[in-house]
């Protein structure tokens, strides 16, 4: 118990002499003492000095000596440590010669440790390294992941050093920002969500899809691995958003990756992370992967048939341990992740001809989905073309145009085969080309045909009784040379692909980059082969 007073005085010289006079007069020590012009603060051990405040009021230039809960350093002092209990974020201190000064609620979660257990420790110690302790005297966001008695720590550090001119902090006080890895994921999945996913964005009419829509949907109520399967543009990833959607995971973060874009040795460092040092160009102190980024929700692996030999293997390490272990690094790091894989590759062929791990495909298709082209679902065309037309209708800011009976007869003749996603793109087309109140068969630019023409048809005649063009190829460059080589582009690329089954196999063939491989594959008309 203690008594604090608040004195109001006269500014004269001597004053606090006087004060504590009379206080050292009553044998009483003084706990704190702050001096302010024209106002005297103290706090004394014990309470009722009754005599020792009439002393006071004799004093020559005292106006009043009244009570007070707490003095303006203590006052001060409660409002820094309310608000250092209330940030998210943990915050250090570390007095020169590198102990522990103090630190907040959120320090000791993060750093799994009580503050009597770490205030005059050893900061390195504490921190599980003593490299936040030396280097520059500012410093942001330095990952550090590390073991140790307390268990393992993975946090984001932040530094300023107090009080010293020097650039480096290893003399220094030292106050750090800290920041667990966790509360870091959920900043960057919140700030780069896409829109949440349902199932009720799936525009459909047929049995078939509404099969595949009731798998899907008892697959989101549990948290097994799901393998979806069908051609290019069906809509797999939108299915696995919706699966993720409509989880126990949803609020977490939905990661794609698709294996077929990515060169093989940025694959795997993008998917497993790396450490420091551990290839030329590594970011200093390394860098997590997808599966770690993904930590509380899913990693969808589009064109997984794409993965490299040892990819697989090290995948089917995640699936059976839910481990992952960093380029470069020893330590298997626990991950909490749901994995939906997609492919518009028969698997099974390919573990037949020792392409794909079969324990791993096993692995993979807990709960199998095929997606059916939309040429066997004809009774989606409808209803997917007049969702599509209200979609781009309300992006370009137009009146809703309606599909005339013709131009959905050509809908049905025309074989898809991008599937949706060309359905999707020939009605965007068409909305552009159609500025009336209708979408005739002349505003339907379907691949092989011409501006201005109704397009193919499945019976494979084209206006003017041209031959038709090949399924999923381009309209024709009108320079005949660059045509013969397109052709033989075309014929190369067939041909390597259905030798060697995947796109990667076919550059390596080829002499080429696997990216070379691709964008080619895009541009002659047969990315529908290989790629989602």
């Amino acid at each position: 118990m203690s008594t604090r007073w608040r004195i109001a005085t006269e500014n004269r010289i001597g004053m606090v002499l006087d004060i504590l006079s009379v206080v050292s007069g009553a044998a009483l020590d003084i706990e704190a003492m702050e001096v302010l012009p024209g106002l005297a603060y103290l706090r004394l051990p014990g309470d009722l000095h009754r005599d020792v405040r009439r002393r006071l009021l004799r004093l020559a230039g005292v106006k009043a000596v009244d009570p007070v809960p707490l003095l303006p350093q203590e006052e001060r002092e409660r409002e820094v440590a309310a608000v250092l209990e209330s940030v998210s974020d943990g915050v250090l201190v570390v007095r020169r010669g590198g102990l522990v000064a103090g630190l907040n609620p959120a320090a000791e979660r993060i750093l799994r440790v009580a503050a009597a257990e770490a205030v005059g420790n050893e900061a390195a110690v504490v921190l599980g390294t003593d490299r936040l302790l030396k280097g520059p005297a500012v410093f942001d966001n330095e990952e550090v992941r590390v073991q140790t008695p307390r268990g393992s720590l993975h946090y984001i550090a932040s530094g300023r050093a107090l009080g010293t001119d020097s650039p480096a902090r290893d003399r220094g006080a030292l106050v750090l920002a800290l920041k667990s890895i966790e509360e870091v994921r959920e900043l960057v999945h919140a700030l780069t969500r896409q829109p949440k996913l349902g199932f009720g964005d799936i525009t459909y009419a047929s049995e078939r899809m509404g099969e595949a829509v009731r798998v899907a949907r008892a697959a989101s109520r549990v948290d097994a691995t799901v393998l979806l399967q069908g051609e290019s543009g069906t809509g797999k990833e939108i299915f696995a958003r919706a699966i993720h959607g409509e989880s126990t995971r949803g609020r977490g973060p939905f990661v794609p990756i698709n294996c077929a874009a990515l060169p093989e040795a940025l694959l795997e460092s993008e998917l497993f992370g790396y450490e420091e040092g551990s290839f030329t160009g590594a970011k200093r102190g390394g860098k997590q992967g997808m599966f770690e980024f993904a930590g509380g929700g899913t990693v969808f692996l589009d064109e997984v048939a794409e993965l490299p030999a040892h990819l697989q293997a090290k995948l089917l390490r995640v699936l059976q341990d839910g481990r992952v272990r960093r380029v470069g690094g020893h330590e298997e790091i626990p991950v909490n992740v749901r994995v939906i894989a997609a492919t518009n590759r028969n698997l099974k062929v390919l573990v037949a001809e020792r392409q794909f791990r079969d324990d791993l495909y096993y692995r993979l298709n807990v709960i199998p989905i095929v997606i059916p082209p939309l040429r066997e679902r004809p009774g989606d065309i409808d209803v997917l073309a007049d969702h599509l037309v209200a979609k781009w209708s309300e992006r370009f800011k137009r009146s809703r145009p309606v599909l005339t009976g013709e131009a959905l007869q050509r809908l049905h003749e025309y074989p898809w085969p991008g599937n949706v996603r060309e359905l999707e793109n020939v009605v965007e087309r068409a909305l552009v080309l159609a500025p009336g109140a209708e979408i005739g068969p002349e505003h339907l630019m379907l691949e092989g045909s011409a501006a201005g023409t109704s397009g193919t048809t499945s019976a494979g005649a084209s206006p003017g009784g041209a031959a038709p063009a090949s399924a999923g190829a381009p309209a024709r460059n009108p320079h005949p040379l660059k045509n013969r080589l397109d052709d033989v582009e075309r014929e190369v690329l067939t041909e390597a692909l259905a030798r060697t089954g995947s796109a990667r196999k076919a550059a390596a063939e080829l002499g080429v980059s696997h990216t070379t491989v691709l964008n080619k594959l895009r541009r002659l008309g047969l990315g529908h082969l290989v790629r989602e």
